[in-house]
């Protein structure tokens, strides 16, 4: 829905609207809802959004259960929270920031893996809570003169696993008439290990690791 309102500096175009998302599999079971909320400003020339989003997933290992292979289920909760703002820098070119916060809680595990312990393999474990940061940096600039397009950006992550990571991207989009146009991309990633990573556990008590 696209409301208009008034102001001082003009009148103002706000967008609200709403979506959901529900997914099934036989180990997995999913839906989402969220709301956006975008406000035009300085003459559509600055525009800022806002997003909260929450779902619920139920999680299973029906996949791979059987006589010898014993039942793990559990159910996450996520709750996500998204701001941005996008400005135009004349004609051909605009610049956009966006945070992303994410937290989750329940089972976050992924039930078919194994992790390698001085006793044997066990099915791995994780902490019971994340909290997840993002922030990402765009910008978009177009040649009209050979019809090029330049795309630029870097995101950074880190959440309470003490993982950390960085996100650069180059893009190049020719056109070479009405209807075709080539592309090239570079993208780089790394991160960190969380902090209670290892190659290999010493034991699968976990009182003691």
């Amino acid at each position: 829905r696209v409301l208009l309102i008034q102001a001082p500096g003009g009148i103002h175009a706000a967008r609200v609207g709403i979506n959901g998302r529900y997914s099934y599999e036989p180990d997995y079971t999913s839906w989402f809802l969220g709301t956006r909320g975008e406000l035009e400003l300085l003459q559509k020339n600055l525009v800022l959004g806002a997003y909260l989003g929450a779902g619920r997933d139920q999680i299973s290992n029906a996949g791979a259960q059987g006589p010898f292979v014993p039942a793990v289920e559990g159910d996450l909760s996520t709750v996500l929270l998204s701001a941005s703002a996008t400005q135009l820098l004349g004609p051909q070119g605009l610049v956009s920031l966006t945070y992303d916060f994410a937290r989750a809680s329940g089972f976050l595990e992924n039930p078919y893996r194994q992790v390698f312990t001085d006793d044997g393999p066990v099915a791995e474990r994780h902490p019971n809570r994340r909290a997840r940061h993002a922030f990402a940096a765009s910008t978009r600039r177009y040649l009209p003169k050979t019809h090029t397009a330049l795309i630029a950006s870097y995101r950074f992550y880190l959440d309470d696993w003490d993982i950390m990571g960085h996100t650069p991207e180059l893009r190049v989009v020719q056109a070479a008439s009405d209807t075709v146009e080539f592309a090239a991309r570079y993208r780089f990633h790394w991160q960190s290990e969380a902090d209670f990573y290892a190659d290999r556990y010493m034991t699968s008590d976990p009182a003691v690791q």
